[in-house]
């Protein structure tokens, strides 16, 4: 009874928070920016792409954005990132939407679109989603990630979850068998949420609040791995962020 309970909850604050949001809007007005990644060429007015240790291409094509990372056989967190070059103010939604086209198992591998304060210069900050070393502890991640196995003491057999990066600290693990999917990440207020789409909602992975952490945000798409993590590639689509104030240049 009362997991059931849980979910009926997780159910309405997925459904209560998208108003609160466009609630928000509505009183401060909003910006809007979206891009299908449906492009042969990426719009480098609104992005730009960086890498940490990495090797592998982000690569412009007219089914979506292809990221690739090979394999590094190095004993640190590697990523490839590509920022938006728009400050966020205010609250804000972000969405992204995903396939994945070569995702082994058991990997340590991850996907996330989050924000973080302070990113500049774009291009040379990560993320650092949870299966880095040097978690970042100013951002607010919405991740897909896999455990290798006994990596994580709660799911020995490792695979595919959902979850959420907050502050250096991540929320509980959602499993998912799904090869495509969307993240979210959004503020109300000083109130980070991470959200993964199921299929019919949008339904919330865990939240973050910390007083007075509602200044301007930086976000990033990033993919990732860490140690030996074998040869990976997406494919990112139909990005979009509604937000109380978008700075672009």
């Amino acid at each position: 009874m009362r997991i059931q309970s849980i979910r009926r909850a997780a159910v309405l604050f997925a459904l209560l928070v998208p108003l609160l949001v466009w609630g928000t809007f509505a009183q401060q007005g909003q910006a809007t920016f979206a891009d299908s990644f449906h492009n042969t060429t990426l719009d480098g007015g609104h992005w730009k792409v960086g890498k940490l240790n990495a090797m592998g291409s982000v690569s412009p094509t007219s089914q979506g954005l292809q990221l690739t990372l090979s394999l590094r056989n190095v004993d640190n967190f590697f990523a490839e990132t590509v920022w938006l070059t728009c400050r966020i103010r205010g609250d804000f939604s972000a969405e992204i939407g995903f396939k994945l086209l070569d995702w082994p198992a058991n990997s340590g591998i991850g996907l996330g679109i989050g924000v973080r304060p302070k990113a500049l210069p774009l291009g040379s900050t990560t993320l650092h989603g949870v299966t880095g070393k040097q978690r970042s502890t100013l951002a607010a991640i919405a991740e897909l990630i896999n455990l290798r196995r006994n990596q994580d003491s709660s799911q020995p057999g490792g695979g595919d979850f959902y979850l959420g990066e907050f502050n250096g600290n991540h929320t509980f693990l959602t499993p998912t068998g799904r090869r495509s999917g969307k993240l979210r990440i959004a503020r109300v207020k000083d109130r980070f949420t991470a959200f993964y789409w199921d299929g019919k909602l949008w339904a919330p992975l865990g939240f973050w609040s910390e007083t007075n952490k509602a200044g301007d945000e930086w976000l990033a798409l990033q993919l990732w791995g860490f140690k030996s993590s074998p040869n990976i590639k997406i494919m990112l689509e139909n990005f979009s962020i509604t937000a109380a104030g978008l700075d672009c240049p």
